[in-house]
């Protein structure tokens, strides 16, 4: 191989050799790519089945392993096996969602519910479709169980009803999903990607010979996978099984990625804390005060510095819709981590949502997702400004919208396109990309907006939406609450994000971090979370919300001894 290895590497390598479950967890920077390439080298005899979920990974993968690697997608292994009768059946989303709305007679708003629910359900770890699957299902999946309190209005019914409404829906959307399927197989719908996926798992048993061939699998990016990657790395008849990732990188459960890494309990750990990415001794220390303080990681990364340079630098943001306002700034060659549509998307669709709001015509919002539809209509019959308008997305946790239409209120969003497009170049030295889109990437110099939030904040408010009110949250509670962070639970999923997606922001940076968003991160990490400071937090809310109140009702009092009577008729206009 020609590359020295790390002690932790030479130890995860000789433990391979006798274990038959082995995870391991690799720190920011610590040579990932580089053990598990060493490891199938040092066994050439055995045979390594490699699974990713992510195609960008399988190709970096397939060009980095040894022959005796064979790499696949998740989706690719399935797809081997699909039937070549039923290849030319498949069909994209749009021509579903249109193939569900004629065989169920619902209407698009509904058609893509339910096609997000089938989709989630396909790619979960479960194999047959009941009531209580459905449930685990939407609710681990906090932007499903956003879009099915939207769909079925689950808001609109008195408190003490709601639990009644929620079973009796998700009663219904098993039974759907159950009928989806079955029509799939019975040819009455058209097959997609993840029906045979799913197909793939149920069957599992009837591959046996296909997996013989295999000594071991190894699954890359442990923390974010889909449940039926995890349910394969579980049950494929293959002697030797290995598991790599990060478990403090786990940003993806708002899209049903379930943190395996995490999960299995039983296995043999092994770690990788010797980073080769950090120049920066500050960003070394604060990525150690978040697996310290807020992640309960008793593992420290340490930096062997390498003079590890690559001439970038980049403006990371906590959504798209901050990317588009920093192309107001520049005048620089810029490129960009993803697709400049998609970046654009977001504040595309807040044009069309603040014509719908100034005009009314629905016509406005085709294309755009059916609960941003519904909430655009809630939102504009209880709004009477503009402000209270986008006031409402922010309020209904559609933070990433919410942004947008702030940013397409005061910018000319075509305009920034057009100079987006003159900016471009697939070899600057700029690059412009939110948090999410920067994982796996690194920069000599970052520079973070200030849309990153405060994260003892986002807990507070997250604890008021999905445990109780703050005013009956206890000590006993806020120890539920720690201890949910830190053994990683589904249920937890959407707060442990947006702490783990700060963590992989800092740590791309390679030597310089600033900006108002690089202070506030550091910020959050010297806070350690506790009972004591979570109890204090939730204090100083109700202590804020308290003297908002008391002076809305001093100003109330105040009109209220207005003699409005002796003032009529002193107003001329």
């Amino acid at each position: 191989m020609g590359i020295k290895l790390t002690e932790e590497q030479k130890g995860i390598i000789k433990a391979f050799k006798d274990t038959e479950k082995l995870k391991i967890n690799a720190y920011a920077g610590t040579g990932k790519t580089t053990t598990i390439r060493a490891l199938a080298e040092v066994y050439p005899r055995r045979k390594f089945l490699v699974l990713t979920f992510n195609r960008s990974i399988a190709e970096e993968l397939k060009n980095k392993m040894p022959p005796n690697c064979m790499v696949y997608t998740i989706h690719g292994l399935a797809y081997k096996f699909l039937p070549e009768q039923r290849k030319k059946d498949l069909v994209n989303k749009k021509v579903f969602v249109d193939e569900l709305i004629k065989l169920l007679e619902i209407d698009s708003l509904t058609a893509n519910f339910y096609k997000d629910v089938f989709e989630a359900f396909c790619n979960s770890v479960y194999l047959t479709v009941n009531k209580e699957n459905i449930r685990k299902i939407i609710f681990s999946n906090y932007q499903l169980k956003k879009k099915f309190y939207l769909t079925f209005g689950i808001r609109q019914f008195p408190k003490p009803e709601r639990k009644f409404k929620i079973e009796e829906f998700i009663e219904k959307l098993s039974e759907v999903v159950e009928y989806i399927f079955f029509a799939i197989a019975q040819r009455q719908l058209s097959i997609t990607h993840d029906f045979y996926l799913k197909v793939f798992q149920q069957n599992l048993e009837d591959l046996k010979d296909f997996f013989k061939r295999f000594d071991a699998i190894l699954v890359d990016e442990g923390q974010d996978l889909n449940g039926v990657q995890e349910y394969v790395l579980r049950h494929a008849p293959i002697p030797q099984k290995l598991i790599v990732g990060d478990r403090h990188q786990s940003i993806y459960s708002w899209r049903g990625a379930i943190n395996t890494l995490a999960r299995l309990k039983d296995w043999e750990e092994k770690s990788l804390t010797i980073s080769f990415r950090f120049e920066n001794n500050t960003v070394v220390n604060y990525a150690n005060k978040f697996l310290h303080n807020w992640k309960g990681d008793e593992n420290e990364i340490k930096s062997e510095k390498t003079g590890r340079t690559n001439g970038l630098k980049a403006y990371i943001t906590r959504t798209n819709a901050k990317l588009v306002e920093i192309l107001n700034r520049l005048n620089e060659p810029i490129t960009f981590s993803r697709d400049l549509n998609e970046i654009f998307r977001s504040v595309r669709e807040a044009e069309r949502l603040l014509k719908f709001y100034y005009f009314g015509n629905e016509s406005l919002l085709y294309g755009i997702p059916g609960y941003i539809k519904n909430m655009a209509n809630e939102a504009r019959k209880e709004s009477e400004s503009v402000e209270e308008f986008i006031d409402y997305f922010a309020a209904m946790g559609e933070i990433e919208y919410a942004h947008a239409l702030w940013i397409a209120e005061k910018y000319d969003i075509g305009m920034l396109y057009e100079k987006a497009k003159k900016l471009y170049s697939p070899d600057a030295r700029t690059v412009l990309t939110t948090a999410h889109s920067s994982k796996g990437l690194e920069f000599d110099r970052v520079y973070f907006t200030e849309d990153f939030p405060d994260l003892m904040k986002e807990l507070v408010s997250w604890i008021e939406s999905e445990i109780c009110e703050l005013k009956d949250f206890t000590e006993e509670k806020a120890k539920e609450v720690i201890e949910g962070i830190k053994e990683n639970k589904e249920e937890y999923g959407e707060i442990i994000d947006e702490m783990n997606l700060q963590y992989v922001a800092l740590t791309r940076v390679i030597k310089r971090g600033e900006g108002p968003g690089y202070t506030k991160i550091k910020a959050n990490f010297e806070t350690k979370l506790s009972v004591e400071t979570l109890m204090e937090a939730v204090k100083k809310e109700l202590e804020v919300r308290k003297k908002y109140e008391k002076s809305w009702m001093e100003v109330s009092k105040r009109d209220d001894d207005i003699d409005w009577d002796k003032l009529e008729g002193e107003f001329e206009f």
